[in-house]
């Protein structure tokens, strides 16, 4: 038996009307009667009579006094909000609950057939930054492994899977050594960018070496696809406030867009004051210059002025700092609600956000065997290099199922020509 209120009317429960956005009904079968209490004011629309107060509105707005009743009854009678009520509101009657199929029915064949307006969908970049792992984070030297071969195939396959396209930002001397990566990768519809050729860190490097190191990758790239790459991002988000001077450079060679920056403070990277969401580099050092710092002012992403545009890494504000969640380890090692909420922070902002991702983190047992087989690191890289790769797999499928995506070229709207 459902319980009973001091009216003596079974209650149906509580129909939780919390967000101003939330269009949950409470639906009452057929020659029921609905009692509503409202704890706060609010606008409603009923598809059956209301009879308390005797104003005799029916699928019409109206305006509910803190407290009052309203008292619906006759066929398929619905109280539905209508962007204004929040707080709790009780229902009693004898009528099934909304999980009943009769409920349902009622719910969808209110008067009110108009469904509520959609937000644009924001198409947000994905990322793989197309390292072998052992080079990428024991140094330059260390010898690049074939590992990188059977990674790359793992993350296709998943891209593939949920329908996913992405930019490969592709590091020169493993595509040197594995030349059938790059066709495989771009013949499943990705774009291919440059990671520079050696992994070195842009702020430990030359002017002159970066450009070496760049040009570099950029004929390796173009030997192996038959088109040079429009888009770089740094090893290691290694453009800093003292390598400052590599993004005219890569102006000057021709690419359209970076996305090298993380707009944080770390002690490996990130410059805490650079904006957060694409801007143009020529822009962004003229204030600098100036004084003026921050996100105010910077373009849209989508409409871009001519020269380098900076996509910087996504991050989430909270507590009065940016935080860095979208790829990495940082996927890896945080819950990916950390993730989904930094894209949202985006996403009402109406800018797209940008996930990155390396296909070694997809290797669940490749620290292990390189240990075995003679590897020698600390006990600190190891565990912290191999926790929780045994998730990622399933964090990225619940984040393909949730978001959009698409290659960085086509979320800038660049052109796929070179200047």
């Amino acid at each position: 038996m459902p319980r009973s209120n001091a009216r003596g009317l079974p209650s149906l429960g509580r129909c939780r009307l919390s967000h101003p956005t939330d269009r949950r009904r409470c639906a009452v079968g057929a020659e029921r009667r609905c009692v509503l209490t409202c704890p706060v004011g609010g606008m409603a629309r009923t598809a059956g009579p209301i009879i308390s107060p005797p104003d005799g509105l029916s699928g019409l707005p109206a305006y509910i006094r803190k407290g009052q009743e309203l008292r619906l009854e006759g066929p398929g009678g619905i109280l539905s909000d209508l962007g204004n009520m929040r707080g709790i509101a009780k229902t009693c009657c004898s009528a099934p609950s909304v999980r009943d199929p009769r409920a349902q029915r009622a719910v969808r064949s209110s008067s009110d057939p108009t469904p509520p307006a959609r937000r644009a969908v924001v198409v947000n970049a994905f990322t793989v930054d197309l390292e072998d792992w052992a080079h990428g984070l024991l140094g330059g030297e260390t010898p690049i492994t074939s590992r990188v071969l059977g990674n790359v195939e793992r993350m296709l396959a998943l891209l593939e899977r949920y329908g996913v396209k992405a930019t490969f930002f592709a590091l020169g001397k493993v595509c040197e050594k594995f030349p059938e990566l790059l066709p495989r990768v771009a013949a499943g519809g990705h774009e291919i960018a440059s990671h520079g050729y050696g992994h070195d860190l842009v702020y430990n490097m030359t002017p002159e070496s970066f450009r070496e190191d760049v040009r570099r990758s950029v004929g390796i790239i173009g030997e192996q696809t038959g088109a040079a790459p429009i888009g770089y991002r740094a090893p290691a988000f290694s453009i800093t406030r003292q390598s400052l001077w590599a993004g005219p450079i890569l102006a000057e060679l021709g690419f359209k867009y970076s996305s090298s920056i993380f707009p944080i403070r770390g002690s490996r990277y990130g410059i805490a004051d650079a904006p957060v969401f694409p801007f143009n580099w020529d822009d962004w050092l003229t204030a600098r210059k100036a004084g003026v710092c921050g996100a105010a002012g910077q373009p849209e992403a989508r409409s871009p002025k001519p020269g380098l545009i900076e996509f910087p890494m996504t991050t989430l504000a909270f507590a009065g700092r940016r935080w860095p969640v979208c790829g990495g380890g940082y996927l890896r090692l945080l819950p990916a609600r950390f993730l989904k909420a930094a894209v949202r922070q985006a996403h009402r902002q109406g800018q797209p956000a940008v996930v990155y991702m390396h296909p070694y983190e997809l290797d669940v047992s490749e620290v292990c065997e390189l240990e075995r087989a003679g590897w020698r690191f600390g006990r600190q890289t190891a565990l912290t290099q191999s926790l929780f790769r045994c998730f990622i797999k399933r964090r990225l499928a619940d984040i393909f199922r949730t978001f959009k995506f698409a290659p960085m070229r086509e979320v800038l709207g660049v052109s796929e020509l070179r200047r």
